[in-house]
Parts: structure tokens; sequence; C-alpha cells
């Protein structure tokens, strides 16, 4: 699914980015790295809403969606946190409430692509269960 691959080649964009020295002083390595997380959650929230589609069921709102899938079985309940955390990490990205800071950002950024993985596992292993890819 060219979805999965374009999350997971993101996160590891991201993951390398976040290892260059002076990162702090290297602003475009810092958009890089948020464009990087911004898109990996957004294709995870995309293929949440297309395996609802595909299972007959209608996508609602990404929190919505995201608490459906853990019904479904797709998720745990600690991935189901995770994604929670890292969509409403994508909103502050992308609407720069109360502006960003980039530290914790970018901690929180390394701190959510192992847990982004996790689910992308999760969201796949489902998917392979039902012949869906």
């Amino acid at each position: 699914m060219v979805k999965l691959a374009h999350a997971r080649d993101r996160l590891n964009l991201a993951r390398t980015w976040l290892e260059e020295p002076d990162l702090l002083d290297d602003q475009r390595t810092i958009l890089a790295i948020e464009k990087a997380a911004q898109e990996a959650i957004e294709s995870t929230t995309d293929i949440l809403s297309m395996l609802l589609r595909d299972s007959s069921q209608p996508p609602l709102d990404d929190h919505t969606n995201i608490d459906r899938a853990v019904e479904l079985g797709v998720f745990d309940s600690q991935a189901g946190r995770a994604m929670h955390e890292a969509n409403g990490l994508r909103n502050r990205l992308v609407h720069s409430y109360n502006g960003i800071d980039v530290p914790l950002m970018l901690e929180s950024i390394g701190r959510l692509i192992p847990e982004i993985e996790k689910c992308l596992e999760m969201i796949e292993k489902w998917l392979r269960q039902r012949s869906m890819i």
C-alpha cells in the first residue's frame, strides 16, 4: 500500500534528521522534520479512514476513527493513545496553535516515531489478516 510506504518513509527521514548535529541552529532541517512528521501522521490517519470505509463503516473525524480502530481491534489501547497524541501534534504543527516550542516539538516527534511505526505494523497486520492487502 502506497500510503503505508509513504508514512514509513517520512518517519525514517524524520528519525535521520533528528540526529543532525546542531539541529536547533538549522531551521531548514527543523522544518523538514516538522513536515515529514506531519505527512507520516496524515498518511496514517488517511489509512484508517480507508480501512473503515472498506469495512463498511463510514469514516468520521480523525479522533473518532482512531477510537473506532481500537474498537475493531486494529489498535490496542496504547496505540490508540499514541495516535491521538500524534494527531494532536499534527494539528498543532499545521495550525501553529500559540506558536511552537521547537525543542518540545522535536522531542515529541522523536518519542512518537516508534509509536507510529507500531501503529503502521498493527494496521498492516490487520489488513493482511483480512486479505485486504
